[in-house]
């Protein structure tokens, strides 16, 4: 999906897509949009693996920077829509 596709998304939607992949990579059931990825039990390997999965599925490269400093699958959202309007990556 490319980055101006990810800024039609509503943000439910792709907090829903995010949310999939955080599940997946930490390997829980539910995950609130709000909980903080460290206190999930996150680590690099699980940060790794949702880094890539986002740019597989959403087309948008991210950092794993930019995943420890939004913290929640909210924050990941905020800055994947901020950052795909200006034609830029998001990973910054």
């Amino acid at each position: 999906m490319s980055p101006g596709l990810v800024g039609r998304y509503r943000r439910r939607r792709l907090e829903r897509e995010l949310a999939g992949l955080w599940r997946a990579a930490l390997g829980l059931e539910k995950i609130g949009r709000k909980q903080r990825f460290l206190d999930l039990g996150g680590d690099s390997v699980a940060a790794i693996r949702i880094v890539g999965a986002v740019e597989e599925r959403l087309g948008v490269s991210l950092s794993v920077r930019v995943l420890m400093e939004t913290g929640t699958i909210a924050g990941m959202a905020d800055h994947i829509r901020r950052h795909s309007h200006d034609g830029q990556g998001a990973g910054s």
